[in-house]
């Protein structure tokens, strides 16, 4: 018992932050695939992914994070400031 309590307590330790919208690729619409559940009489988790997949909605405030893109930008600088050092 002592393993769960400890276990609960760190999972309440920790600091989550809130996802920013323009972070997510899609959005869903929970009020209509919560009225489609209900008219089959089923909860949303036993829908099929094809029938979850039929609510989600792109998001056009989407801003995907390129990790290259600041790679690419390292790269230049790295190269800049070798080509100021080595003189040819």
């Amino acid at each position: 018992m002592l393993i769960q309590e400890k276990k609960f307590k760190d999972y309440l330790s920790q600091k989550y932050e809130p996802v920013d919208e323009s972070e997510m690729p899609y959005l869903v619409d929970f009020r209509s695939i919560k009225a489609y559940a209900d008219s089959k009489g089923v909860a949303i988790v036993s829908l099929s992914d094809e029938e979850k997949q039929q609510f989600m909605i792109p998001n056009p405030n989407y801003q995907k994070k390129r990790q290259d893109d600041q790679g690419d930008r390292s790269l230049i600088f790295f190269q800049e400031t070798t080509a100021s050092i080595v003189k040819p």
